[in-house]
């Protein structure tokens, strides 16, 4: 049914009136007041109409006694779920801190691996440039002699 509704919606299809006609209590017609048949008909069809108002008037009281209570146990049901969801979130949220904590920790440690792994390689690239440049000055004095 919904798949239908949702269908006609998307179609822009208007919505079908819904048929009021056997919620009346009409005599039968003036041509038909002779027949038996008619009346037997529409009193049948008042029948119908009293045991659909008998049945609506008793779940009005149904409603009238049982709806509070059942409000308010549903009512206390959501608020149980909303408690239990916000006792997660929080749950969640301090493991998420927790972790971030973690890898601010391995990461200031990580970065001061790297400075000092920085701070030799600059030193050995020094070291190579000087070794080169006596091995250039020795080159050069070679060369002279």
């Amino acid at each position: 049914m919904v798949a239908d509704e949702l269908a006609r919606v998307a179609s822009g299809r208007s919505m079908v009136i819904p048929d009021t006609m056997r919620y009346r209590l009409d005599p039968p017609p003036r041509s038909e007041r002779e027949s038996a048949e008619a009346w037997e008909k529409a009193i049948e069809n008042a029948r119908a109409q009293l045991e659909h108002q008998a049945t609506r008037r008793a779940n009005l009281e149904l409603a009238l006694k049982y709806a509070p209570a059942a409000w308010r146990a549903r009512n206390a049901w959501g608020d149980a779920a909303v408690k239990a969801y916000e006792e997660e979130l929080a749950r969640v949220r301090t493991e998420v801190n927790e972790l971030n904590v973690m890898r601010k920790l391995q990461q200031e440690s990580a970065a001061k691996e790297i400075s000092a792994l920085e701070r030799e390689w600059y030193a050995t690239t020094r070291k190579c440039a000087a070794i080169e440049g006596a091995i250039a000055d020795l080159e050069a004095e070679l060369a002279t002699k």
